[in-house]
């Protein structure tokens, strides 16, 4: 009968103990990478692995991935501070690849667009549009009900106005002055 051969290479097998140091180090700033090339840790596909598989260490590696970013930004804003005349190109480069790294990361809290939510409710008067023009109107009302709740949640000011007029659906009255995005002709 054939010996059996030791296990060699990586842990593959989930242990809380693993996974509270990878979690750990990730909240710190780590990258995934280097955590994953020390010795004794697992592959980052491994890790991957875990996250589809355990509910619990997905919550915990996704909050750890969020404090690694809020630690790497942090870091980012102590360099650009603290940094000499003779570091200010390698700080600036450090700096810009944070930044970037952080929007493709964490796009909500860092990325360069704020998200607006927009909930709408339209009600169905039972009415079928009775042409394609109808539709088109009560599609540009919905739209401008929305842009002016997005409107009135800006915090700051838009510069000039701009506006365009859209006939409303229902009543046929016009509605003069709908603001539109600034990235609208």
């Amino acid at each position: 009968m054939a010996k059996a051969k030791p296990k060699m290479g990586r842990p593959s097998l989930y242990s809380d103990k693993t996974a509270e140091t990878l979690c750990r180090r990730l909240s710190d700033g780590e990258s995934l990478r280097t955590i994953c090339e020390d010795e004794g840790m697992p592959y980052r596909k491994t890790v991957r692995h875990w996250a589809f598989k355990n509910p619990t260490f997905a919550t915990q590696y996704a909050r750890a991935r969020a404090e690694g970013m809020y630690a790497l930004a942090e870091d980012a804003l102590h360099r650009a501070k603290t940094c000499r005349p003779e570091e200010a190109a390698s700080t600036r480069v450090y700096v810009d690849t944070v930044k970037w790294f952080a929007s493709k990361m964490a796009p909500a809290a860092f990325g360069d667009k704020a998200a607006i939510d927009i909930n709408a409710k339209i009600e169905d008067s039972g009415e079928k549009p009775q042409t394609a023009l109808q539709l088109a109107r009560e599609i540009a009302f919905a739209l401008s009900v929305a842009m002016r709740s997005a409107e009135a949640t800006k915090s700051t000011p838009r510069g000039p106005d701009r506006t365009l007029a859209v006939a409303a659906p229902v009543t046929g009255t016009n509605i003069s002055a709908i603001p539109r995005s600034s990235g609208i002709g």
